[in-house]
């Protein structure tokens, strides 16, 4: 076969606030510390006043960025998508290489909506176990089926920002385990699912059995094991 993209691990700072603004100041500690390639930030840092100022510093000392976007909704990722879209249009003459402000992000993370931790069962950090409480929220992805109806609705959305902004997620392989082409969609947005627990390793395989080619990103929720998922089977 050809010859494949190698792979290289990026190292990102995380510092998603979605209430706060962003600490450029930290921005500036990465750029100069030699640790990090970049850092995590949300949509709410990333606001008409700061990003500017945040793409400069990219385009300057050449960093990386991931936007963490917690929609409430499929509907919700739409207007979180276009107002993402809208900060990359705004900040292109920042950029000299054609690719604009999308050029320095990684990759774009979209929380699905989930269910809230029962407050009767503790976290399953430490050991312990995470329950669904009696008071889910409507629309909250907790299995295949709402996974499937969830990812159906919100796909579409995905591929409409990457076909504006091709160059997210760029310095990714564009081909798939199996050696195939994968389209740029799948490699700049990545969704996470059962984000509070109820989704392991094992359900998130049934879904993209069933809708590939989707990327996914695991949270320590995703990776603890639990019995009542179908067939019984272990997700450690």
């Amino acid at each position: 076969g050809g010859a494949r993209t190698p792979m290289r691990l990026r190292l990102m700072r995380a510092l998603a606030c979605h209430h706060g603004r962003c600490p450029v100041s930290k921005l500036r500690a990465i750029a100069s510390g030699g640790v990090f390639d970049g850092a995590e930030l949300s949509l709410a840092q990333l606001s008409e006043e700061a990003a500017p100022a945040i793409f400069d510093l990219c385009s300057e000392h050449d960093l990386r960025l991931i936007c963490h976007l917690k929609p409430s909704s499929a509907e919700e990722a739409q207007r979180q998508l276009e107002a993402l879209s809208e900060r990359l249009h705004g900040a292109r003459a920042l950029f000299n290489d054609g690719g604009g402000a999308g050029a320095c992000f990684d990759l774009v993370v979209i929380d699905a909506p989930s269910p809230s931790p029962s407050p009767s069962l503790a976290s399953h950090e430490g050991g312990h176990s995470v329950g669904v409480g009696p008071s889910d929220s409507v629309g909250a992805v907790t299995g295949v089926p709402s996974a499937l109806d969830y990812l159906v609705e919100v796909s579409p959305y995905a591929v409409e920002f990457m076909e504006a902004h091709p160059h997210v997620g760029s310095y990714m392989s564009k081909l798939n385990a199996h050696g195939n082409p994968i389209n740029d969609h799948v490699g700049g947005v990545c969704h996470t699912l059962g984000g509070n627990g109820g989704m392991g390793v094992g359900t998130l395989a049934d879904v993209l059995d069933v809708l590939p080619p989707t990327r996914l990103s695991l949270t320590g929720a995703n990776l603890w094991t639990r019995k009542e998922e179908a067939g019984g089977r272990s997700n450690a």
